[in-house]
């Protein structure tokens, strides 16, 4: 178990940021109700020993970080905003006040999950995600036509519905763009057909566009799907349930079919459906990036390529949180590295060593953290690139023109406007 003292400042941070969302949530009471349904006299008992040692690491850290002194100074006037007591108050005051305590020490250890964050494992002393074995040799072995000596692990039992011939009819590829689209999202696609999804806009690059969905329970949607397929030619469709929590399903599903049928790409975009993207501005940064051979921040090794918008953080832990994750689905109190799923490129190198690693190593929900740790395994080092936006840039002329991706294009009409304006400058 990790002592109290291993929680950084930054953890503190997220943790007391934390606090105040759940405290502000229009669920919370109703949550409050359920963690003092869950809890027993035993953790009660525990909880009066963990909040006073959780209560100084906080007033500790209040001198080394003035976030952290914010935020703490927040949830105290949240709970107990300035009052004065007399010595003749009468003594159920100070018994209201004690119970309140109390629901302090539930909302923290219960509903916040301090406990999670307090007992997490260490990252960087025993990171072993499942399976724990050499993933870098069993590549190896794939790679080179003989079988492994350890079963795979995690290959997803869903099937293609649907094909595409596009990477046949061509010996080589510059760039394979693999867009996750939602079932729904037939306005985003249309957009994408109209801006970067155009394969013949770069002279002299032969650029691919393919849009993967899972499948729905509407008969309706389906039928418009099918219709949108017969016209456009240029959808992969897989069995399972189109959900935010199958996008590890559906970016694994996608490295499968490159795998199999469109190994020659030099480099694979991976993009959401409400991305703005530079295909020009893409390939002079992979090219210029994986021709690098020192080892300094932003180059690669071997081949390499792994790029996007790179994030260091740690599991959400607030039991209100759509991306809370327990102990038992990662114990450890840091992710690796991982580019963010909005956007990012891989060479082709990577996207084979990925794939076959991925069959390795346990499903995990979500799928840029999931690649993370894969990447992890294998040894590939994520490379920063602050040209890629996992938020939606504001736009401005000259400002886009170094832009590779952008997320938050909802407007369709806003898409075509920049992608037309940015393209007519190159």
């Amino acid at each position: 178990m990790a002592s109290p003292q291993s929680i950084t400042v930054d953890q503190m941070r997220q943790i007391l940021g934390e606090v105040m969302d759940a405290l502000e949530s229009p669920d919370y009471a109703s949550k409050l109700d359920e963690a003092k349904e869950a809890a027993g006299n035993e953790m009660l008992k525990m909880m009066q020993i963990v909040f006073p040692m959780f209560t100084q690491m906080v007033r500790d850290m209040e001198t080394l970080d003035g976030e952290v002194a914010r935020l703490h100074s927040q949830i105290r006037s949240y709970y107990l905003p300035p009052v004065s007591i007399s010595s003749s108050v009468d003594t159920s005051l100070h018994y209201k006040l004690f119970f309140l305590f109390i629901i302090v020490l539930y909302t923290f250890y219960f509903l916040l999950g301090i406990g999670d964050y307090i007992n997490s494992k260490s990252f960087d002393d025993s990171f072993d995600y499942p399976l724990n074995v050499d993933i870098k040799h069993l590549v190896k072995e794939e790679l080179a036509g003989r079988k492994p000596g350890v079963a795979a692990i995690n290959y997803y039992p869903y099937r293609f519905l649907t094909n595409s011939g596009k990477c046949s009819t061509v010996e080589k590829l510059d760039l394979f763009i693999v867009v996750k689209s939602a079932l729904n999202n037939f306005g985003h696609r249309t957009a994408i057909r109209k801006t970067y999804g155009q394969e013949s806009m770069l002279p002299g690059r032969i650029v691919k566009v393919l849009f993967f969905l899972g499948v729905g329970t509407s008969s309706d949607t389906q039928r418009k799907v099918q219709e949108e397929m017969a016209e456009n030619k240029d959808i992969i469709q897989m069995d399972f349930m189109d959900t935010y929590f199958n996008n590890t399903i559906k970016t694994m599903m996608s490295f499968r079919w490159l795998f199999e049928h469109c190994p020659s790409a030099d480099y694979y975009l991976f993009t959401d459906d409400d991305m703005y993207i530079s295909v020009s501005n893409l390939l002079d940064y992979a090219e210029s990036t994986i021709l690098k051979t020192d080892s300094t921040e932003n180059t690669t090794q071997d081949g390499h390529l792994f790029a996007g918008y790179v994030f260091k953080s740690g599991p959400h832990r607030v039991h209100t949180s759509k991306w809370r994750v327990s102990l038992e689905e990662y114990p450890w109190n840091k992710w690796p590295p991982y580019v963010t799923a909005g956007a990012y490129v891989i060479s082709k190198k990577t996207m084979n060593v990925l794939y076959i690693a991925s069959l390795f190593v346990k499903h995990f929900r979500f799928d840029d953290i999931y690649l993370g740790i894969v990447a992890k395994k294998v040894g590939i080092v994520p490379t920063h690139c602050d040209r890629f936006h996992f938020y939606n840039k504001p736009y401005d002329r000259e400002g886009y023109r170094g832009v590779i991706a952008s997320h938050g294009f909802d407007n369709h009409d806003q898409l075509v406007s920049v992608w037309n304006e940015q393209n007519s400058l190159r």
